[in-house]
């Protein structure tokens, strides 16, 4: 499959790989810059898990002028839940000593996280094209610069109780 994804990439003309990964219902996108980045994607997650190419996408961005690869896997393995091993491996890297009611609440609380993604990754995007920003229209903030009114120097030089040159002088409040 390495040689098949070195293939496609010297093939096409590209300024962004994607990778999406769907197991049992759960979808995982990851974008890389480089050749370099994605084969060390590859090599550590594909090479452990049985998995296979869908399909691959050229799509190029009128926006921003990009040229996005997209790769589309599938697992073909059994979705994985934590183990109690693994969390409590977990605890001691970072030097937390997990009891088993703390082990038994992280998995319960990683359970209802995945069903809420679950939904979210269920939507269908088919049709949809990426966007980098949530919106079509890009706002600007700023203000309009407004024409303001101004006293003239002398004006104020006139008005003030004594000055020096063009200087405002005052009387020394603070001893």
């Amino acid at each position: 499959m390495k040689k098949k994804i070195t293939e496609i990439i010297k093939n096409n003309h590209w300024d962004v790989i994607a990778v999406s990964l769907k197991e049992t219902g759960d979808t995982i996108y990851q974008t890389f810059s480089n050749v370099d980045d994605l084969m060390v994607f590859v090599d550590q997650n594909l090479a452990k898990y049985e998995v296979s190419l869908l399909d691959h996408a050229l799509v190029l961005n009128q926006e921003i002028r990009k040229t996005t690869l997209t790769f589309n896997f599938v697992f073909n393995s059994p979705q994985k839940e934590l183990s109690d091993e693994y969390l409590k491996k977990l605890g001691d890297d970072i030097m937390i000593e997990l009891k088993p009611d703390d082990v038994r609440e992280i998995k319960r609380i990683e359970s209802s996280l995945r069903e809420k993604f679950l939904k979210v990754l269920s939507i269908n995007t088919d049709d949809i094209q990426a966007q980098y920003y949530p919106f079509d229209q890009v706002h600007s903030y700023l203000r309009s610069d407004e024409e303001t009114k101004t006293i003239d120097q002398s004006a104020v030089l006139e008005n003030a109780p004594s000055h020096e040159g063009d200087y405002v002088t005052m009387v020394r409040v603070v001893k």
